[in-house]
């Protein structure tokens, strides 16, 4: 049985520029495979390629508990969407 851990929230998301804004809460970086939990819709996934912090600089980790990140998103998401990564 495969588990995830629970890698951050989306606050909100900006459909001009595809990025999404994140509430952190278990480090990730990029390259790292995650899903994307959405309260209605399909469950979807994606590599982490993109990453900012606040200030729009480009990080490459997010290792701070609840620091507000934006993503770049393959596909529109919702508020409140879970974003999560398998176990190993």
């Amino acid at each position: 049985m495969q588990t995830s851990e629970f890698i951050g929230l989306v606050l909100a998301y900006d459909e001009k520029t595809g990025f999404a804004t994140v509430e952190q809460r278990n480090k990730m970086r990029l390259g790292q495979e995650i899903e994307i939990f959405q309260p209605k819709g399909e469950l979807l996934h994606q590599r982490l390629e993109v990453m900012e912090d606040e200030e729009g600089q480009a990080i490459d980790a997010a290792p701070h508990a609840q620091q507000i990140i934006r993503i770049k998103m393959d596909a529109p998401v919702m508020p409140y969407a879970i974003l999560r990564r398998a176990m190993s």
